[in-house]
């Protein structure tokens, strides 16, 4: 090996470097063996059909990096309540189903010791924001005000709303909403801005219903250019249990 070979390898290796120092954990191993992990000041958008998991698997990303990581964690939602969302948030981290902490077979004291240990052993926050009509100016006035933002999640893009006026009678009837594309330039450049990453979920079209093979793909998301170059990673969760109830249940 030359020297001018031992100076090409020296800077791939300072550049790998680089380019790790810009991932975040999505706190699992084999996603993150897939995808290297979050991209800081990037956009990664969830796509799924409605009950396949793309909130769930959001959600999971954020309870795990509040696990290892101080800071805050925004989770912006047009549908879930506060209450409801500390609840599914609850039962990710105590990693039990969403019934079993009413369900009466856990006694009292061991839901308090699970919940304790719980929230000692987070370094990170979780902040929720539930508005039903939700604008671009609100998501960013929302994280102007987040102290120390690690990630910003999105939860369903399609119902980001343009400013209208509330007083109109026809606005909860009809409101007019913002175009994909704008909605994913602006989330990439608040990724970058805050040098964050960003997550969004979005719904794929029911065409995926009707192939035999009903994993997603890109042109399968809803409103939005494939080529879209606003976004960094694309994530489809898949579960054939939910096409066929003989099987295993499995997350892909």
């Amino acid at each position: 090996m030359n020297v001018t070979d031992l100076e090409v390898t020296k800077q791939l290796l300072d550049q790998m470097r680089q380019d790790s120092s810009k991932l975040t954990s999505t706190g699992f191993q084999s996603l993150d063996a897939l995808m290297g992990g979050l991209i800081k000041g990037g956009l990664t958008l969830i796509g799924s059909r409605p009950a396949m998991g793309g909130t769930a698997l959001a959600l999971n990303i954020a309870s795990k990096l509040s696990q290892y990581q101080p800071g805050t964690i925004l989770v912006i939602s047009r549908y879930t309540h506060q209450r409801d969302m500390a609840s599914r948030l609850l039962t990710i981290g105590l990693n039990l189903e969403p019934n079993q902490l009413l369900d009466g077979k856990m006694s009292a004291y061991e839901r308090e010791w699970r919940c304790s240990d719980f929230f000692y052993s987070q370094k990170g926050n979780i902040k929720n924001k539930q508005d039903s009509y939700l604008s671009l100016n609100d998501i960013r006035d929302f994280c102007d005000r987040v102290p120390d933002l690690k990630l910003v999640i999105i939860d369903d893009l399609e119902y980001i709303c343009e400013p209208f006026d509330f007083s109109a009678e026809t606005f909860c009837l009809n409101p007019p909403f913002e175009p994909m594309d704008k909605i994913l330039k602006f989330l990439k450049n608040l990724a970058s801005t805050y040098d964050i990453p960003v997550i969004g979920t979005v719904r794929v079209s029911r065409n995926v219903d009707r192939r035999k093979n009903k994993r997603p793909k890109l042109s399968d998301l809803k409103r939005l250019d494939a080529s879209d170059d606003a976004v960094d990673q694309v994530i489809f969760p898949y579960r054939h249990r939910y096409y066929c109830i003989n099987t295993t249940e499995m997350a892909e």
